[in-house]
C-alpha cells in the first residue's frame, strides 16, 4: 500500500499545473501523504497552482525509507537530478513526462490517474536490478 511519496519537480514543470492537479488528485483519492521539494513547492505556491499546504524536504536529510515513490515531474533531466535527493534510499522514482519525449519518465501525462491506481492496486512489475537478491543468478550469462 503506498502511504506516502515525495514529489520533485524542477522550475519549468511549474507548467505542468494539469499534470500535477491530476497527480495530487489521484493520490488524495487514496488518501497518500504528499510531501513536495520544497524550491518546487515555493513556485507552485506562488503561481497559486496548490490549493492547500503540504510538507516539504530540502534535501537527501530530509527523506527516509518511510517514502514508497518518489515522482518526478518533468522530464529524462529532472529524474536524474531526483537521484541526489534519494540516493541510497531505495524509494522508486516514478517519472511523469510532462515534455515531449522521456526514454526515463514512466508515466505519460494522459495516463496518470490511471497510473497511480495502478499503483495502489500494486498491479506492476518491479524491474530486475542489481540489488536484487536473485539477479546475478539470473544474469551471469548476459556479462
Amino acid at each position: 500500500m503506498i502511504k506516502k511519496v515525495a514529489i520533485f519537480g524542477q522550475i519549468y514543470s511549474a507548467n505542468a499545473e494539469k499534470e500535477i492537479t491530476i497527480l495530487l488528485k489521484a493520490l488524495e483519492k487514496h488518501n497518500v501523504v504528499v510531501f513536495f521539494e520544497k524550491n518546487f513547492y515555493d513556485i507552485l505556491k506562488q503561481h497559486n497552482h496548490l490549493s492547500k499546504k503540504f510538507a516539504t524536504f530540502t534535501s537527501f536529510n530530509d527523506l527516509n525509507n518511510s517514502f514508497d515513490v518518489f515522482f518526478s515531474i518533468g522530464g529524462d533531466g529532472t529524474i536524474l537530478r531526483a537521484i541526489t535527493y534519494i540516493r541510497d534510499l531505495n524509494i522508486p522514482i516514478l517519472g511523469i513526462n510532462t515534455g515531449r519525449l522521456g526514454f526515463l519518465a514512466n508515466i505519460q501525462k494522459d495516463s496518470i490517474e490511471k497510473s497511480i491506481d495502478l499503483l495502489i492496486a500494486k498491479k506492476y512489475k518491479k524491474p530486475k536490478t542489481r540489488g536484487d537478491k536473485n539477479y546475478n543468478k539470473r544474469n551471469k550469462n548476459r556479462r
